[in-house]
């Protein structure tokens, strides 16, 4: 009976030691899919950090590029205003240039008046020196 005992007792003991094997290899396989997890989150957690960064540099950028181009677009309406004054000055000159024009036009014709009042005065006075000479020599 103590044989049969001690037999079933260290079949038992047997079994114990198995099922303890088969247990510290379950308790390894899931220590080492539990690194394997952490791992993996780390990873995870590296990757949207990285992704967080490049979308807050994105963010810098498209800032940057908004200020650039409402810059470019300020500088674009003041250079837009610098030609709308430089044609109207261009305009004023214009108008300027032809009010003199008709101003030495309305000067050359007068010029012109003048010279022919003073070719008619001169002829009338030589007309008349003639008259007179014609009447000296008459007497």
């Amino acid at each position: 009976y103590q044989r049969r005992v001690h037999g079933e007792l260290q079949e038992l003991r047997r079994k114990f030691d198995d099922e303890m094997e088969k247990l510290e290899a379950i308790q390894e396989d899931c220590m080492n899919r539990e690194r394997k997890i952490t791992l993996r989150e780390r990873r995870v957690n590296d990757k949207e950090s990285e992704l967080l960064e490049k979308e807050s540099q994105l963010q810098e950028k498209e800032e940057e590029l908004d200020h650039r181009d409402q810059q470019l677009s300020d500088k674009m309406e003041g250079k837009q205003k610098q030609i709308s004054v430089a044609e109207q000055k261009q305009a004023q000159k214009a108008k300027n240039l032809e009010k003199l024009q008709r101003q030495l036009a309305a000067a050359q014709r007068e010029l012109v008046s003048n010279q022919d009042q003073l070719t008619n005065q001169e002829e009338d006075i030589t007309k008349k020196k003639k008259k007179k000479k014609k009447k000296k020599q008459h007497k």
